[in-house]
């Protein structure tokens, strides 16, 4: 199963991307910048980092079964955040 998610702030395009089973991605202006190898959702929380207008942009991906939550911050603001449905 995928997951995306998008946002935009000021202007620059903040791009997650995860499955259960391939890890999480993260494209900043539709350029991948940092992805991790996790496997079947192990470790259960992902964190992928990069930068933007020189602070530092943090996406982190926690899994519940099947189910994640992200969060995306910029610099110490959280710019987006989508909790996991529940079961």
């Amino acid at each position: 199963m995928s997951h995306q998610w998008r946002v935009e702030w000021q202007g620059h395009k903040i791009r997650v991307q995860s499955t259960w089973a391939a890890g999480t991605r993260l494209y900043l202006d539709e350029q991948l910048v940092d992805r991790n190898g996790a496997v079947f959702g192990l470790p259960a929380l992902q964190r992928v980092v990069g930068q933007l207008d020189g602070l530092p942009v943090t996406a982190e991906v926690q899994y519940q079964m099947f189910w994640p939550t992200v969060k995306i911050q910029v610099g110490e603001a959280l710019v987006f955040e989508k909790r996991a449905r529940a079961f």
